[in-house]
């Protein structure tokens, strides 16, 4: 007769909460990330003279390089908090795929007010910065 343990492992909890496969995240990564902006940029550079989109779809490449430009060097920085969350639920990709979505879906277009923000402001930004 099998003998039923009354006991699971850290492991066999995290395995349970890990919301996508690793072999799954990649591929949605590039369609939203890359597929999808690319899509909407070639769309919008046909457009005859709607430059606004142009310069936002300009925008969201120059962001995208910056930010993996970013991560390749302090992906360890952002991760900290992860890591510890990490003990519980394993939410790292998923939090990044979410926030992706939220740049990029139509219905809140978050590239848009994070263009419109930094366009209004830009002068309070720049002396800061310096």
């Amino acid at each position: 007769m099998a003998q039923v343990r009354a006991w699971i492992t850290l492991e066999e909890v995290r395995t349970c909460f890990t919301m996508l496969p690793y072999f799954l995240i990649f591929p949605i990564w590039l369609l939203v990330a890359v597929a999808w902006p690319l899509v909407a940029t070639c769309h919008a550079l046909l457009q005859k003279g709607e430059t606004q989109m142009k310069k936002l779809w300009l925008f969201y490449w120059a962001s995208f390089v910056a930010v993996n430009y970013f991560m390749f060097f302090f992906e360890w920085l952002v991760a900290i908090p992860f890591f510890i969350i990490g003990w519980y639920i394993d939410i790292y990709y998923e939090v990044q795929l979410v926030g992706l979505i939220w740049l990029l879906l139509p219905h809140t277009f978050g590239i848009q007010m994070i263009y419109d923000y930094l366009m209004k402001n830009h002068d309070e930004l720049l002396s800061l910065a310096q």
